[in-house]
């Protein structure tokens, strides 16, 4: 998988321009350290009638090993009480990071692992 040669924050940028591309404006990245646990910020356009302004904020993982549920509840913590979840990976996420993803009492959180992004 020819991401995992990216150095963490041009892996960063490269997210940067999928978001870009998908429609987003807005789309910054977040400095390399000290970011609080957001990678990426992000805004649906306004033209889009049903999510016009919407807040996106990503936590973006090159990672070969799976990512599990204590990162999904990390990032969680982090994102602004406005904003919705998108955690980015270039491996695959546990089963109970799935789970906790879509926790039925806590806000939900959109998971792309490497198989999804490339396809992007």
């Amino acid at each position: 998988m020819r991401l995992l040669e990216f150095a963490p924050f041009d892996f960063e940028r490269f997210i940067q321009v999928v978001l870009e591309r998908s429609g987003f404006v807005q789309v910054s990245v977040t400095r390399a350290t000290g970011d609080g646990g957001i990678d990426a910020n992000a805004y649906v356009d306004e033209r889009n009638e049903f999510f016009a302004g919407t807040h996106l904020q990503a936590q973006v993982k090159r990672w070969r090993h799976a990512v599990g549920s204590p990162e999904i509840n990390n990032f969680r913590g982090a994102l602004s009480t406005t904003a919705k979840g998108v955690f980015i990976t270039t491996s695959h996420f546990t089963r109970a990071a799935l789970a906790e993803a879509r926790h039925g009492s806590k806000p939900s959180i959109a998971l792309i692992d490497g198989t999804s992004l490339l396809q992007l």
